[in-house]
């Protein structure tokens, strides 16, 4: 359940955290997630963590939220005159009946589920597009992928190459003897079979 929060509390945890605010501690400044507030004119939240957080119908002039973390937060009928949102995360925020106006949206993340005002363009605003859909995707075969993302070894590389041009690797190793610097490999490759090759030995 939200708690609701009015300015002065705000203002208190605030100032509990004005040394994640001051970008002492890193971006992720201070945890504010899933409150519910109302007037919070002028304040300064760059940084903050508003995930899920309720804003409805609450009044933003002159607030500074950038680079804050606001994915699923709900701006419904807020005014954001004169609010700084650049680089803020806004993936899924609802702002239907949102005044964005005079808001400062450049280079803001937005992706298919967040809601916007009527007429309202995000491009037109600087915001950028981010395609979360593409990513969470579920893959068909997980372990293909798996395998796919991992970087082949020396030997597979060596033995891949070698097939291409019809032969077979059968045996791959460090040369006896040889010190952790070296590089030195020996092999045994087999020509394989294939049609027209000239390298194709008999069976």
């Amino acid at each position: 359940m939200s708690s609701m929060m009015d300015q002065k509390t705000f203002e208190k945890v605030l100032l509990r955290h004005r040394n994640h605010l001051q970008g002492i501690k890193g971006p992720r400044h201070c945890e504010l997630a899933d409150l519910q507030f109302l007037r919070l004119e002028g304040l300064n939240m760059d940084g903050a963590n508003l995930q899920q957080a309720l804003f409805m119908g609450a009044s933003f002039f002159g607030v500074s939220m950038e680079r804050a973390d606001l994915r699923d937060a709900d701006f419904d009928g807020c005014n954001l005159g004169d609010t700084n949102l650049q680089y803020a995360l806004l993936q899924g925020a609802d702002f239907a009946g949102a005044g964005l106006r005079e808001a400062n949206l450049k280079f803001a993340f937005y992706d298919a589920r967040t809601v916007f005002p009527i007429g309202f363009d995000p491009i037109t605003a600087g915001m950028i597009l981010v395609d979360e859909e593409e990513k969470a995707a579920p893959s068909p075969n997980k372990q293909d992928d798996a395998a796919a993302a991992l970087p082949k070894t020396l030997q597979e590389e060596f033995s891949e190459l070698l097939a291409n041009h019809g032969f077979d690797l059968t045996y791959f190793g460090r040369v006896p003897g040889k010190n952790e610097e070296s590089v030195a490999h020996f092999a045994r490759v087999v020509p394989t079979r294939v049609e027209g090759n000239p390298l194709t030995r008999a069976g």
